[in-house]
């Protein structure tokens, strides 16, 4: 049904002008006029008690339809005016104000009398469930502001239709009328939904964040992402897969306890919250699901990044001198998060540095260190063995230092890639020198030694666990 626009309320304002004809006045000789003159003095009457109010004799009313599936309810109070939960939408003139209730049944004389216990003759008012295809009536009051006043004969216009002289009843309360209008099916603008998230899992930790478009146009649209430490990821686009969007934030592992706002916005300045979350929430939700959603390997590769986040944080807010809760969000201590009964086990279970010298490398001076953050880097430092000449060896993946020592970085590492062997080569004429080596090398190393600090073990321990639970995941 069409809408009509509500147009501006006419006033007719009664005045009376009587014009009255007096006889010529005799003047002094002196002050005589052509006697053909006549003065004639024209008064504006206005009778007292008849024009105090302005009288109305047009109003136009827009009417809102009732829309399928809402629900009309009626508070305690019989009164019209309190019928809060029953009132359509109607709009009208400025100079009236309107009262609208929806019913059941003819509107009568009396209606407004007793609206909560009718006699038969009169309008019930309406609650329930606004259904389709069905005509509903609506009784409306007409009260005029202070100084107006409705014409007898007025005519009232709703929606573009003149409303019958039978379906119009003056009470004490003001006037009203009767109108039926159709239910109409409820308008819904398709908005984008998020829909769920899930983990890309590299170098560093991708929160992915689904959003279905629902056909909305999607062109220029982007996610914000605000939270502590991660400012640098405003404004991110997404990547379509299987008919949804996925905007991925990048986050280190000891970033897990950052709650982060993600926001969409798309359109013509349009923006929706897809969620308030944090990598921890996402992860202990995994976890702790009771419906079968998630299989057993995602539920273990879901601890071990948590230990592994937890730990990382114990050890580099030491490391570093943070103050957890102040620099970075805690991330609450897993179940298990305490990994030195397994110290000796893992270990055992990983290799030293492989080196294979060909008398071109000294071996004694073969070492490795890992640079733990939002990545994982390997740094490998040797020498050439006595006697042998940089101008001899061709040396691949690593570069001298003022030291005199050569070092390769190995950057960007992630957790499910620590045990794959990083190889360096230093060749002469027809021989090789290599050395081999890995984060979980560097592991081994240190798990050996008892002179290494907890927190450092602990914190390798969990970056080899969650290999193995990534490997899993992600067979090779």
């Amino acid at each position: 049904m069409a809408r009509h626009i509500l147009r501006s309320l006419s006033v007719v304002l009664s005045t009376a002008l009587v014009f009255s004809c007096f006889n010529p006045v005799v003047l002094a000789e002196d002050e005589q006029k052509n006697e053909t003159e006549q003065d004639v003095e024209i008064e504006q009457v206005v009778e007292p008690e008849q024009f105090d109010s302005t009288s109305i004799q047009y109003l136009n009313f827009t009417l809102e339809a009732p829309v399928v599936g809402t629900v009309v309810s009626l508070n305690d109070s019989p009164d019209i005016y309190n019928l809060q939960n029953n009132r359509p939408v109607v709009s009208g003139p400025e100079a009236v104000d309107v009262v609208g209730v929806w019913v059941t049944g003819t509107v009568g004389p009396n209606w407004e009398v007793s609206p909560s216990d009718p006699s038969p003759d009169q309008a019930v008012p309406f609650k329930g469930a606004i259904e389709s295809g069905m005509t509903y009536d609506v009784a409306i009051l007409v009260i005029p502001h202070d100084g107006y006043a409705l014409a007898d004969d007025a005519m009232y216009i709703i929606n573009g239709d003149q409303i019958a002289s039978d379906k119009i009843y003056d009470s004490t309360q003001g006037r009203y009328f009767g109108f039926s209008i159709e239910s109409v099916m409820p308008t819904v603008e398709p908005v984008p939904e998020f829909t769920g998230m899930s983990v890309t899992l590299d170098g560093l930790v991708g929160l992915d964040f689904h959003v279905d478009p629902h056909g909305v146009d999607m062109q220029g649209a982007y996610v914000s992402f605000e939270g502590n430490t991660i400012e640098d990821q405003m404004n991110v686009v997404g990547v379509p897969v299987d008919g949804e969007l996925l905007y991925t934030i990048k986050i280190a592992p000891y970033q897990l306890g950052e709650e982060i706002t993600a926001t969409l916005h798309y359109g013509d300045g349009e923006s929706l919250v897809l969620t308030q979350t944090s990598g921890c929430d996402y992860l202990n939700a995994v976890i702790n699901d009771t419906t079968s959603s998630y299989k057993p390997v995602e539920k273990n590769i879901s601890k071990a990044l948590m230990i592994y986040g937890y730990n990382s944080q114990v050890f580099l807010a030491d490391y570093n001198g943070w103050t957890i809760g102040v620099n970075y969000a805690a991330i609450p201590q897993p179940a298990n998060s305490d990994l030195s009964e397994q110290f000796d086990t893992v270990a055992s279970s990983t290799n030293d540095i492989d080196i294979v010298d060909a008398g071109l490398i000294d071996r004694d001076s073969v070492a490795s260190r890992l640079i733990i953050g939002a990545e994982i880097t390997l740094v490998v430092r040797f020498k050439l063995a006595e006697g042998v000449s940089d101008a001899d060896v061709t040396v691949n993946d690593a570069q001298k230092s003022s030291d005199g020592y050569y070092y390769a970085y190995f950057n960007n590492i992630s957790a499910g890639h620590v045990s794959n062997l990083k190889t360096i080569t230093v060749s002469y004429g027809n021989s090789d020198a290599t050395i081999k080596a890995s984060p979980m090398t560097y592991a081994h190393r240190i798990l050996s030694n008892d002179n290494s600090s907890v927190a450092l073990k602990n914190l390798l321990c969990s970056i080899y666990l969650y290999n193995r639970a990534c490997s899993t995941f992600f067979p090779e």
